[in-house]
């Protein structure tokens, strides 16, 4: 499940995990308490996401998730390329910290192993940023 308020990203990422996890069903969340929502209905085998989200953030959302569906993986994917940010997704039970704006190739790895699979090939080119 992909978790970001800009639907741009979204539908980049929903694009780029279609192709390159191929039969993998991604759904998308504009909301934490959407993702929250739709993982109570559809447990999802992964999520990637977004701190900066209206309503709750993005970081409360992962606790949240992991305390009800702790195998499920958590990664972040956010523009905050900061320490504090990251020390507090991982006290919240995060699996991976992206910044975005890297490149698909550590977020695609990243996922794979967040999976427990690999990319059908991996992309150089600059993931999308967003604001958040």
């Amino acid at each position: 499940m992909i978790v970001d308020d800009h639907a741009l990203v979204r539908s980049t990422l929903r694009g780029l995990l279609t192709e390159e996890f191929p039969g993998l069903a991604v759904a998308e969340a504009e909301s934490a308490e959407r993702a929250i929502a739709i993982a109570s209905t559809h447990c999802p085998s992964a999520v990637v996401m977004d701190i900066s989200l209206p309503g709750m953030g993005g970081i409360e959302a992962t606790a949240r998730i992991k305390e009800r569906w702790a195998h499920v993986p958590v990664l972040i994917h956010t523009i905050h390329d900061l320490d504090a940010y990251r020390q507090d997704a991982l006290q919240a039970g995060a699996d991976g910290y992206i910044v975005k704006g890297k490149g698909y190739a550590g977020f695609l790895s990243a996922l794979g192993r967040a999976l427990g699979t690999e990319a059908k090939n991996t992309h150089s080119k600059p993931a999308p940023r967003g604001d958040g």
